[in-house]
């Protein structure tokens, strides 16, 4: 069995892994409160010699951890500072892959341009067809000091793969929901992602050949007006979502 270890397996994604992957995969959590069940390694993230044990051994880390808030600190603390010791203490104990949970936020100023405005305001009669797609080429403008800091753990991710040669694979999130349905509406019919496509995406990319050394991928379910490309994920990662915001919007 491959050794994983999950930074962050507390939180709503890394429940949802955790069920994904155990029994499959020999588990471990970098977590500030034990995870009942798995070996647990506690310890602030922002604390790189407590951490450091924990990634001895492992083949792959997922990190999940990340500051959810506005505030400054906070993003400093686990985000940024948090997110270099990840990926220095893998690279010292030689692990082979890391699975950075980015997010769209680092994308999500693109939503003040048509047609994404349009889009996730639902004002679909003014968004032309095809609308272009958000894509891994296209440049980054965050929408917010969370999403400035998703972007810095990607791009120190690409730093980490061509300096050492460690396979980053960084997946910028959709929304995901304890209720596993669309609940920021309007935006959602386009950004939802359903608890079991996230949960494909990550064991993809554990699963992904040696050989992809770096990838961004955006983790959405296959939603009808969906702006972020998902395409680049199926291609190399067999990605295939198996939800639809649509579903669930009412009847008119």
């Amino acid at each position: 069995m491959r050794t994983v270890l999950v930074t962050g397996m507390s939180g709503l994604i890394g429940g949802i892994v955790r069920r994904r992957l155990e029994g499959r995969y020999e588990l471990f959590a970098l977590n500030r409160r034990a995870v009942p069940g798995i070996h647990t390694y506690r310890a602030d993230i922002a604390d790189f010699d407590a951490i450091l044990p924990a990634f001895e051994g492992k083949e792959v880390v997922i990190h999940l951890a990340g500051h959810l808030g506005e505030d400054w600190e906070g993003n400093l603390h686990t985000s940024i500072i948090g997110t270099y010791n990840v990926y220095e203490a893998a690279w010292r104990h030689g692990v082979q892959r890391i699975i950075y949970a980015s997010s769209g936020a680092v994308i999500g100023g693109w939503e003040r341009e048509e047609p994404y405005k349009a889009l996730v305001e639902a004002r679909y009669q003014d968004v032309p067809f095809p609308w272009p797609l958000v894509n891994h080429e296209t440049p980054l403008r965050p929408r917010s000091l969370y999403g400035c800091a998703k972007a810095w753990g990607e791009i120190l991710g690409r730093y980490y793969a061509d300096a050492f040669g460690i396979s980053v694979l960084c997946i910028r999130i959709g929304h995901v929901t304890a209720e596993d349905r669309p609940t920021r509406l309007p935006a959602d019919w386009a950004n939802w992602c359903s608890q079991r496509d996230i949960a494909q995406m990550i064991e993809r990319c554990v699963e992904a050949p040696a050989s992809l050394r770096f990838g961004i991928f955006y983790a959405l379910s296959d939603n009808r007006w969906r702006y972020r490309d998902i395409e680049y994920a199926r291609r190399w990662l067999g990605y295939a979502p198996q939800d639809n915001a649509e579903a669930f919007r009412p009847q008119e």
